[in-house]
């Protein structure tokens, strides 16, 4: 499990969570692997499950309604 983002990154803004999700906003896009549809993604906000950094969700597999926008 890791808990912390990948190197060179930094959170920015840590937003209300969903059950076991947490999302964030980070300082720069991150290309990531949905892990519920598998799809490659790049966002510079990522859902992580339980905290781990290597479980990140996108937004439509997350369940998170609210527009992703700061």
């Amino acid at each position: 499990m890791t808990s912390r983002p990948p190197f060179g990154y930094q959170i920015r803004k840590v937003h209300a969570t969903l059950g076991k999700l947490q999302r964030y906003a980070l300082n720069k896009p991150l290309t990531f692997r949905c892990v519920t549809c598998r799809r490659t993604n790049m966002s510079r906000s990522v859902v992580t499950v339980s905290g781990d950094w290597s479980q990140l969700l996108c937004a439509g597999s997350s369940g998170f309604r609210q527009p992703w926008r700061d």
